[in-house]
């Protein structure tokens, strides 16, 4: 590791409350700027089984629940895991537990993702990937709203100068860990044989056709949607994994008040980190501030 990396690593252990990743690209965003250094830790990597030790997860808030990128070759729209820490001595749940597919009504064929470029880069406040061709940008950012739910974004923005008929489902396949899946009304719970906490998944702001489950697997069918030339869809997903001491009604209602606006809610999450990072920075030695200016 080179020494301003190392500079950087120390930094960033200090603030214990998040990882990040340590890829060399850059993110770009148009919808409101970042200033905190990105990519220092690598968070890149489906795992292979659930005891796959091979990469590392994002957590934050204390959370009890991790995430990772997919590899290259394993091209997904969704985020590995989550890595369950309450799961014997911690255990991937899943390679990506909420995966989307977008079919396109027109050709009736799946949206294949070899043509699309890939950019992921992680910050302390979220995750964010970005898949793009020629005809369609599909960017998803995973932040957590709670110590006890995290939630993914996805924009999908039609590069066409036609409108396309998308339908997206979201489907999940876990490891043997002793998950149970079953269905809840319009949302998904995970429950165990080894830990009191419960998990939920659910999606906010778009009707459900059709849910189906398996004792380990899932899959939510929502209803297609017309995109328009250049138009922008948003599709909204959430993993919760609450233990039974905590209230998990008022945990309801503050996830579902976040996902009216989530981008909002994530912009907040960036502030609130940015002032974590000047605040422990104002405290540093100068040595390592002139660290921090040189990002």
């Amino acid at each position: 590791m080179k020494t301003k990396e190392k500079k950087y690593f120390i930094i960033y252990l200090s603030l214990s409350l998040s990882f990040f990743s340590c890829n060399t690209k850059q993110y770009q965003k148009d919808s409101f700027p970042i200033f905190l250094p990105s990519n220092i830790l690598d968070f890149n990597g489906t795992p292979s089984s659930l005891n796959d030790r091979s990469s590392l997860a994002f957590s934050d808030r204390g959370a009890w629940f991790a995430y990772g990128f997919s590899s290259e070759e394993n091209k997904s729209l969704g985020f590995s895991g989550p890595f369950l820490m309450t799961q014997g001595h911690g255990e991937w749940s899943s390679k990506i537990l909420s995966k989307l597919e977008l079919n396109n009504k027109a050709t009736q064929e799946k949206i294949r993702l070899n043509n699309f470029s890939l950019s992921q880069t992680s910050f302390n406040s979220h995750l964010n990937q970005i898949l793009e061709n020629q005809e369609l940008k599909i960017e998803q950012n995973l932040f957590f709203n709670s110590p006890h739910s995290a939630i993914i974004t996805t924009q999908i923005t039609n590069f066409l100068d036609e409108t396309i008929n998308l339908q997206p489902s979201w489907e999940g396949t876990t490891f043997p860990i002793g998950l149970i899946i079953t269905k809840a009304g319009n949302a998904i719970t995970l429950t165990s044989d080894q830990t009191a906490a419960i998990g939920i998944i659910q999606t906010f702001g778009d009707d459900i056709n059709n849910i189906t489950t398996t004792d380990s697997s899932y899959s939510f069918s929502l209803n297609d949607f017309k995109l328009k030339a250049h138009e922008t869809k948003t599709l909204i997903i959430a993993q919760t994994f609450i233990f039974p001491e905590y209230d998990a009604v008022k945990e309801q209602k503050e996830l579902k008040l976040a996902a009216k606006m989530p981008l909002n809610r994530l912009h907040k999450r960036i502030v609130e980190k940015e002032k974590e990072f000047t605040t422990l920075n104002n405290k540093l030695d100068p040595h390592w501030q002139e660290a921090h200016t040189n990002i």
